[in-house]
């Protein structure tokens, strides 16, 4: 304006150099307004960039702490399924931890048979429901699980509903995500295990480490119960194996009892027979020997029984001496020791003085006396009776006691004498 004005007086130098001037000014203003305008857009990219990069370290944060949650949760879970010992407990355990850290509609878990051949569903559930699996052949071309142990590796498989998919089991449900991994000890596979979704695409890089994770807690906790069945399964067997060996000794002890009473019992009477007899008196004359203790015998025999046999026959004998046995047995102490000393005669080896051993030997010959045997009617019996002298031999007293004996039969039988 002011060039104008100049201009129109005709002072066209001074008109000129204000033009100049605002043109100049024009300029200076323009390019202050350009660096202002650079300078905010500046600091607006930085303001921006700065809450980027916030943001992305709130997110790494947030992941970081749900990781080292997760990790957390496994630690968890991983100690409490490796501490079960039984497999049903590890399947029990997973089933339960599976379904609260992944998207899980159907869980099956296989494992290798005995053959090596095979595998078989040793755990199915689906929606809650338990389902049984089809046993698949390891070599099986069409199968996941089979190709997941042969491969020894994980496998996520995305795919579209397909009624007629041959690894779909018969009357469950088409799920659209599967998970699979191996059940792995090291080098050695146990099995494997699929989690499985109706939801499509439900599983990525983190739900893959967890299952991992979960499978190899799993195939050690299943390891463990299959260490501790071998173990609890040989003990049964030795602890079998053990109760029949202790069965067998009190079998061959009850036997050995057994054939020891048959080598020292009479088989007709059921007493204790010659030999048994003669440990007994050899025993006593050496605890006499050692101690001064004494005793007597007493021999028995039954009056005029040959006519027995020669009237009535052995049988009916036999039966005369087993009566004469049971009327001894009733009438002497338990500590006595009485036998059958041959043919028809029995021998008591009693802890007696001259006058009880008299007193016992009236008793038994008063019993057998009494008695009504069958066939025959009644019988009696002589009794010859010696008292042991320290420092004699045995047979010295037993001869003593037979002659005692032969004077009771030659003073008219069923009497007492005592060999003093």
């Amino acid at each position: 304006a002011l060039a104008s004005a100049y201009a129109t007086v005709g002072d066209f130098q001074s008109a000129y150099t204000h033009l100049a001037a605002a043109d100049q000014a024009r300029r200076t203003r323009h390019r202050e307004e350009v660096q202002r305008r650079a300078s905010a857009m500046q600091v607006r990219q930085e303001v921006d960039k700065a809450r980027a990069v916030t943001e992305h370290h709130r997110q790494l944060s947030t992941a970081l702490a749900e990781t080292a949650a997760t990790l957390e949760a496994l630690g968890v879970i991983g100690r409490e399924i490796t501490a079960s010992l039984s497999a049903m407990a590890v399947f029990d355990a997973l089933k339960r931890h599976v379904n609260q850290l992944l998207d899980v509609t159907t869980l099956l878990i296989y494992l290798i048979d005995s053959t090596g051949q095979t595998l078989s569903c040793a755990f199915g559930i689906e929606a809650g429901v338990e389902i049984t699996a089809r046993t698949i052949p390891l070599h099986s071309r069409s199968s996941n699980v089979a190709r997941c142990v042969r491969e020894r590796q994980d496998l996520l498989l995305d795919v579209v509903a397909n009624p007629h998919d041959p690894n779909l089991i018969p009357g469950t449900l088409n799920t659209l995500s599967l998970l699979y991994a191996p059940l792995m000890i090291g080098a050695r596979v146990l099995g494997a295990m699929t989690i499985q979704s109706v939801r499509a695409q439900a599983y990525g890089a983190r739900e893959r480490s967890i299952f991992r994770a979960l499978c190899a807690y799993g195939a050690i906790a299943l390891d463990n119960a299959a260490a501790y069945a071998t173990a609890e399964a040989a003990q049964r067997q030795a602890d079998a194996a053990l109760g029949q060996l202790r069965e067998t000794q009190v079998q061959l002890i009850e036997q050995n009892h057994q054939l020891e009473l048959l080598a020292v019992t009479d088989r007709l009477t059921g007493l204790y027979n010659r030999l048994r007899l003669d440990q007994t008196l050899e025993q006593e004359r050496a605890r006499c020997a050692r101690y001064g203790t004494l005793f007597s015998v007493i021999i028995i025999d039954v009056d005029h029984f040959k006519s027995v046999n020669d009237t009535y026959g052995h049988q009916v004998g036999d039966l005369v001496l087993i009566d004469v046995a049971r009327i001894l047995y009733a009438g002497t102490r338990t500590v006595d020791v009485l036998g059958r000393w041959g043919g028809e005669e029995f021998l008591v080896i009693c802890y007696l003085g001259q006058d009880g051993a008299l007193l016992l030997a009236e008793k038994l010959r008063r019993a057998i006396e009494v008695h009504r045997f069958t066939s025959v009617g009644h019988k009696t019996a002589s009794f010859g009776i010696a008292r042991y002298r320290a420092g004699e031999q045995v047979s010295e007293t037993i001869g003593r006691a037979d002659a005692a004996l032969y004077r009771a039969k030659q003073g008219g039988r069923n009497r007492v004498e005592f060999a003093d």
